[in-house]
């Protein structure tokens, strides 16, 4: 017992003495002794050891691979038509991740500061107070590289670290953590037409202070407003209305603001009141936009934060036009609107909100949705083109790399951009010659290509060709619980010719071919099968009674309002406009972003037009590598797989 007692003594004075030596942080009182320095090149590198011109010792570890929530990246690395999966509008979900620094020091420090630019000459800086040996740095630029340095007082003496380097995630968009608003981002970062959109000129969000109070009523926090700051922000521009809601009494959309933002008195505060019963894209708030455009041609304006009530539907209406005319893809720009469900906005959007002014903005001239948003802003808005050209001028950055390759490429690996190539002036930005996102050269192989920066390999796309990793089968089947998104929004002028096999069925249950209905009839489009008559929707549902096709392979061919089959006009719709606002269904149907009443059904091919173009051509077949079973779309060569559960199976005739 004694020599156990004289044991456990003896552990537990050398627990102590290694506790004793711990990591030194601001205001701590232990030191640690230094590890032998490690020769390097890089300061940048994590863990490795930076010397100051004094004697003391600093050690860094950064991390800036990440700068979303996991949700909001598995939402961004998803479809964007599936938002419904990841938010709904109703909780706080549009903050961001910090960059972390983990720093030590050779003796107990004080007085820490951290210093931290996107400029290697610290022109401009943020100066962050330092309590602990974690550093969260929040709002930092995305696709960005950053130098910072520390500042600390050991032992009576003063030292700042030699300049340590990293670069941010390249995900965008840039998300803002401001203290008492919701769903405010950077507009910036996108990939624009010749160039990219600037980050830090350009911010949307919510309201700063109560809507509908007949006092002024701030809500954004002093912590908010000091983030404000932060971001430089000189203007405002206010969207909500200013005239009175609710007859005689005194109150405002506005909630008692007149000219003057709760940012500071320095801040330029507009106003730009704009409805939104009748529809944000309504002939009523042409003025306003023409307002808001001529406000954003002045560079001496930014950087610029706008927003309405929820920063949403008005917001987002402003926003789709202003990236709509830098440049940035259709994809981006309806991303961008579904973001605000990550907001506390009080209830879920979808694509169906903005597919007034999607199709305004389309039936405008133009070879690319830049030049038809161009088109827009002038013939139907008003915009002069002297203030699209200012603007453009302001927030396009030109890229400002110079390898020239075969195609527009934007590598990355583990978020970080590894490389992105010149700009080709024949083509946007966002368009490509087919390869993808690589800087592709030629291998041993006459199918693969593979990326001369990453290593990554693909297969060589030649159009209207199937690939040879792929085999061609006659058909594939679903059991009613696979399905395919054709990633493709029907409207009034949608064409489909499809060749299946659909056993119709008797349950009392609809079963759709395809389909998509954003939960209105008058907007839906689609084939089914319902208490075994087949349905045609055409911004209706009729059903066909007298058609009773045998368990066979037959041709559906709906051109805009005429549905044939076999060749055969079986029946005609009323002619209308409209658009589903939300993508076709493949074996299901898309019910505002959720699949619906799938069908058990073979399908032989496929092929969409929009307006008379061909824009998908599907082909049933399966990748050679592993047996997955889809549709190789000889359009734009791509494969479509299963979004639902189980797998297709194929067969031979």
């Amino acid at each position: 017992m004694k020599n156990y007692k004289k044991l456990l003594v003896v552990f537990l004075s050398l627990l102590i003495f290694i506790c004793s030596i711990a990591v030194s942080g601001c205001g701590t009182d232990n030191s640690i002794v230094p590890p032998t320095p490690t020769a390097t090149d890089d300061p940048s590198q994590g863990g490795e050891q930076s010397q100051s011109d004094s004697d003391i010792r600093f050690y860094f570890e950064s991390d800036a691979s990440k700068m979303h929530t996991d949700l909001q990246l598995e939402y961004l690395n998803d479809a964007y038509s599936k938002v419904a999966k990841y938010a709904d509008g109703k909780k706080e979900l549009s903050k961001p991740e910090p960059v972390t620094i983990k720093w030590q020091t050779s003796g107990k420090a004080t007085d820490c500061e951290l210093y931290i630019s996107d400029d290697e000459n610290f022109a401009s800086y943020r100066t962050i107070p330092v309590k602990s040996n974690t550093v969260s740095v929040y709002n930092l630029k995305v696709r960005t590289k950053y130098y910072y340095k520390l500042k600390a007082t050991v032992k009576g003496k003063t030292a700042t670290s030699d300049v340590q380097t990293f670069t941010t995630s390249s995900v965008v968009p840039r998300f803002i953590d401001c203290d008492g608003i919701t769903n405010m981002r950077d507009l910036g970062g996108y990939n624009a037409k010749g160039g990219v959109v600037r980050q830090g000129l350009i911010y949307r969000c919510g309201r700063l202070n109560v809507s509908e109070s007949k006092t002024l009523q701030v809500e954004i926090s002093a912590e908010g407003i000091k983030t404000m700051r932060e971001l430089g922000i000189k203007s405002e521009i206010d969207l909500r209305l200013t005239k009175l809601l609710y007859g005689s009494s005194d109150i405002r959309e506005v909630g008692g603001l007149t000219d003057k933002s709760v940012i500071g008195d320095d801040v330029k505060y507009f106003q730009c009141p704009m409805e939104y019963a009748n529809g944000v894209s309504n002939s009523e708030n042409y003025t306003q936009v023409r307002k808001v455009f001529e406000i954003l041609a002045d560079s001496d304006n930014y950087p610029v934060i706008f927003h309405c009530n929820i920063g949403t539907d008005r917001t987002g209406f402003i926003a789709y036009l202003l990236n709509g005319l830098l440049g940035v893809s259709r994809e981006d720009l309806v991303r961008d609107y579904l973001l605000s469900n990550f907001g506390n906005i009080g209830g879920a959007r979808s694509e169906s909100n903005i597919v007034s002014y999607v199709n305004a903005i389309n039936n405008c001239a133009g070879n690319s949705l830049s030049e038809k948003v161009e088109k827009y802003l002038n013939d139907v808005i008003g915009v002069p083109q002297e203030h699209l050209d200012a603007i453009k001028d302001i927030l396009i950055a030109e890229h400002s790399y110079t390898d020239t390759v075969i195609t527009q490429a934007t590598c990355q690996q583990e978020g970080v951009v590894l490389h992105t190539c010149a700009d080709d002036e024949a083509l946007s930005w966002y368009e490509n010659t087919g390869y993808g996102d690589h800087d592709y050269e030629e291998t041993g192989d006459s199918d693969i290509l593979r990326c001369k920066v990453c290593g990554k390999e693909t297969v060589r796309i030649e159009p209207g060709v199937l690939p040879s990793i792929y085999t061609a089968v006659d058909y594939i089947e679903s059991n009613g619980t696979q399905y395919i998104d054709s990633g493709f929004i029907p409207d009034s002028n949608t064409r489909v010719v499809t060749k299946i096999d659909f056993d119709t069925v008797s349950d009392g249950n609809s079963h759709n071919a395809f389909s998509a209905t954003p939960g209105e009839r008058a907007r839906e489009y689609g084939f089914l099968c319902n208490s075994g008559e087949y349905v045609t929707r055409y911004g209706d549902d009729i059903y066909l009674n007298s058609l009773n096709y045998p368990n066979k392979p037959f041709v559906i061919d709906m051109d805009k309002n005429v549905l044939k089959i076999d060749g055969e006009t079986v029946y005609t719709h009323e002619e209308k406009e409209f658009s589903c606002g939300c993508s076709l269904y493949i074996f299901s149907c898309n019910k505002n972003g959720s699949s619906y009443r799938p069908a058990a059904m073979k399908l032989y091919s496929m092929e969409i037009y929009d307006n008379g173009t061909l824009v998908r051509k599907f082909v049933p077949c399966y990748r050679n590598s592993d047996n997955v079973v889809g549709l190789w779309d000889l359009v734009n060569g791509k494969f479509y797989t299963n979004n639902g559960t189980g797998a297709f199976t194929y067969g031979q005739n």
